[in-house]
């Protein structure tokens, strides 16, 4: 019997061990921001997380996301066949129609091998039966539900692109509301709307488009929904809006890059006094008129009167302040104008969304005491800040009339939100964790038939055991049990931990070590304990330098840095912002940056700000994500990491600045001389990124700076004629470029992948002059970096 027993009890551990996971799939698909995210519904736990961006290198990609899949699965330790239902979403068209001529595009002649690419069997999942499509608010609403530290509260989305209201609510007709759908049988509706939701027929609807004589709705410009207790969301108000884009970018992603300017007198009028500054900020804002009036929701729940003034903005965008070719952040005389037309938009965005909040919150007590903000408008860090802050207390903020000065204040709270609560992806990038909460929530029966049944009967008997105890209990007794209830939810409220926001790919062991191997050529690694180069680090960002971070590791999920892909500097260094912008991030002078003070951060990207608090006494960093051009996501992994760091010290050191443009960031580009040489002196001593700390999360760390040189010739330059010279022809130019002497010509022509020290055995000369010879072609790259 013992034996049987210890057998028994062994089999019943291996068996616990290896249960598979059970995963459900949420997607954003084929759109813009294309993600995924994989949660194994037995834990509830999120195992991945990831924008396909950071894979293919390319901002804000859209597609499938058939490698996301393969790598989320494998991350939760399972396989395709673990997939246990499907959840996604593309606000621009249905995704199963379009998935049924995948088949016959790719077939066709001109089939690229991207659209081949998504029928790639981990995109398609062609075996989940438990598959459905949400609309795209939704999805938004259900990743900051399941993400809020807290168990009840109001689901605001404040968004600009969604279906259109005919497609949304058309594709939801003749369907069963959730709470009527069995969601245990094997297959699943091809689709559910915010208008299958209980509680829709009670939604408060509006129709006003954003621009005058707009057609039909495009746009959900806002939307809330009360989240109860076990997580069902139930909506409370929606509008909708038409499409636009007022503010001059190239494209809407970068709508939100112009409100940097907003706050920003000294990038537009840097020759006056500082005095002066802010009258003539007054007068320059006061010069823009009111771009929205009125208010999205009145105090009974009913459509308020809010409009978009579009003939009075176009007026003033084709005023004289306005006139001129090309962007207006390049054209000084123009650049007044322009920064106080984003101050006025984000002042009317503040107004209308705090006083659209404050309305929700009084109606919807007390579950509106606290607050999860989803939608593009959620990276907005300034109403956030706002938000949070006018919570805390009740502060009046201005709602602007039609007619300039406002005749009515309002006070935003009178008692404020408890928590405020803003998830690391509010954007389109966090709709595939909205997606993957809201399949779990159908198979744990949140919604559904079985659900309504199974909550009755719960609810019938809870109610007569209470009655029972109620019966039996005398009257002081009950009363204190009831408060001491009450005290408990309380105290449950909040307590909840948010899911980790760094859900993306974590790198094998080894990976480090591998990179800093195929860059040896070109930097030097110190090895230190993680916390002597947590403190080393510290000590250099008080000494002024500018460092990047890559730490072991989920990525972070997301577009902003939270200490694993970080770029770092001391906040006190104001020249630390115009190097970040022009050297590293290569933007608008404007664009701010934004403080770190740790938080639920990573325990190492705390330790290295309590180190720095130690030093300087200030507690806080300047953060940034680790991009170093314009247009690349986050950088991914480690050797992307010192791709990116030499990137930008390649060209601090010279490439940039002798060329002057942008030809020499990339292979084809000509390299100029002679005019620019102090130019290229200025930009020596003065480097984008100082150090790279790579953190291995065993305890160990690397510290990485410039080193000795690899040399290879660039595939574009030439073998040389008798003079000391070189051509370099891309697919546009061509120039001859003086070389220093004999020494850099040699040097050059043995530049084939050779250490430095072969290339000065080879030349019998002084491996120091030849390190030297061969950073001077760095600098005028003709030396790349492999």
């Amino acid at each position: 019997m013992l034996a049987v027993a210890t057998l028994s009890s062994t089999l019943s551990s291996v068996l616990a061990v290896t249960t598979p996971p059970r995963l459900v799939v949420g997607l954003n698909k084929y759109s813009h921001d294309a993600a995924a995210t994989v949660l194994d519904a037995n834990s509830g736990r999120v195992r991945y997380s990831a924008a396909r961006e950071r894979l293919t290198r390319k901002k804000h990609d859209g597609g499938g996301c058939g490698a996301l899949v393969a790598a989320g699965v494998a991350s939760a330790g399972g396989t395709l066949c673990d997939v246990a239902a499907v959840v996604a979403n593309n606000h621009h068209a249905p995704i199963a129609p379009l998935e049924r001529r995948l088949a016959a595009w790719a077939e066709s002649s001109n089939a690229g091998d991207e659209m081949i690419s998504r029928l790639d069997v981990a995109n398609l999942l062609p075996e989940v039966p438990r598959r459905i499509e949400i609309s795209h608010h939704l999805a938004h609403a259900a990743a900051a539900s399941a993400t809020a530290p807290f168990d009840s509260g109001l689901v605001v989305v404040m968004d600009g692109m969604g279906e259109r209201r005919s497609d949304l609510v058309g594709r939801a007709a003749g369907a069963a509301p959730l709470d009527r759908v069995d969601y245990s049988a094997a297959e699943w509706p091809e689709y559910v709307s915010d208008a299958l939701l209980p509680g829709y027929d009670t939604c408060v609807q509006a129709g006003v488009p954003l621009r005058d004589g707009g057609g039909e709705g495009r746009e959900e410009a806002a939307a809330a929904a009360e989240r109860e207790r076990h997580r069902v969301l139930r909506p409370v108000y929606k509008r909708w809006a038409a499409e636009t884009s007022q503010l001059g970018f190239s494209d809407w992603y970068h709508d939100f890059d112009g409100l940097g300017a907003a706050s920003c007198p000294t990038w537009r009028r840097s020759e006056a006094s500082r005095p002066s500054r802010s009258l003539l900020r007054a007068r320059e804002l006061k010069a823009v008129p009111t771009l929205c009036s009125g208010r999205l929701l009145r105090d009974d729940n009913t459509p308020g009167d809010f409009a978009v003034r579009s003939a009075e903005l176009e007026k003033y965008l084709s005023g004289p302040a306005q006139r001129g070719a090309g962007p207006a952040w390049s054209d000084p005389r123009r650049r007044a104008a322009a920064a106080a037309l984003s101050a006025a938009v984000q002042r009317d965005l503040e107004a209308c969304a705090t006083d659209f909040l404050a309305t929700l919150r009084s109606i919807h007590a007390p579950c509106g005491e606290r607050l999860a903000i989803a939608g593009g408008v959620g990276l907005n860090s300034v109403l956030n800040g706002i938000t949070a802050a006018e919570g805390r207390r009740g502060v009046s903020r201005r709602c602007e009339g039609g007619g300039g000065v406002s005749s009515r204040q309002r006070a935003v709270n009178t008692g404020g939100f408890d928590d405020v609560w803003v998830p690391s992806a509010p954007g389109d990038d966090g709709i595939a964790l909205g997606c993957a909460a809201f399949g779990a929530a159908l198979l744990d029966g949140a919604y559904g038939s079985e659900a309504a049944a199974g909550a009755a009967a719960a609810g019938a008997a809870a109610a007569a055991a209470a009655e029972a105890e109620a019966a039996e209990a005398e009257a002081e007794a009950e009363a204190e049990a009831e408060a001491e209830a009450a005290e408990a939810r309380a105290a449950e409220v909040g307590a909840r931990a948010a899911p980790s926001p760094y859900g993306g790919t974590a790198h094998p062991p080894g990976a480090v070590e591998a990179a800093l191997e195929e860059y040896a050529g070109f930097v030097e690694a110190e090895w230190l304990t993680e916390a002597a180069a947590i403190e080393r680090t510290a000590a250099s960002l008080a000494a002024g330098e500018i460092l990047a971070l890559w730490a072991s590791g989920g990525a972070e999920y997301g577009p902003r840095a939270l200490g694993r892909r970080s770029i770092v500097a001391d906040p006190r260094n104001a020249a630390a912002v115009d190097r970040l912008n022009r050297l590293v991030k290569k933007r608008e002078p404007f664009r701010p940056f934004a403080p770190s003070v740790g938080g639920e951060a990573d325990p190492r990207w705390r330790a290295l700000i309590a180190a720095f608090f130690a030093l300087t006494g200030v507690p806080l960093v300047l953060n940034t994500s680790f991009n170093t051009r314009p247009a690349e996501p986050i950088v991914e992994g480690p050797a992307n990491a010192l791709a990116a760091f030499l990137h930008v010290a390649s060209e601090a050191s010279g490439g940039e600045a002798v060329s002057g443009g942008e030809a020499a960031s990339g292979a084809g580009g000509s390299a100029q001389g002679g005019a620019e040489e102090g130019a290229e002196e200025e930009s020596a001593e003065e480097g984008g990124i100082d150090r790279l700390l790579l953190l291995l999360g065993d305890g160990r760390a690397a510290l990485a700076r410039l080193g000795g040189l690899r040399a290879t010739r660039r595939p574009g330059v030439r073998r040389f004629v008798s003079r000391i010279g070189a051509r370099e022809s891309g697919e546009t130019t061509a120039a001859w470029v003086e070389l220093g002497d004999e020494l850099e010509l040699a040097a050059l022509e043995l530049s084939d992948g050779a250490e430095v020290a072969d290339i000065a055995q080879a030349l019998d000369a002084p491996p120091d002059e030849v390190a030297a010879a061969l950073r001077s072609l760095w600098k005028r790259r003709f030396v790349a970096l492999e």
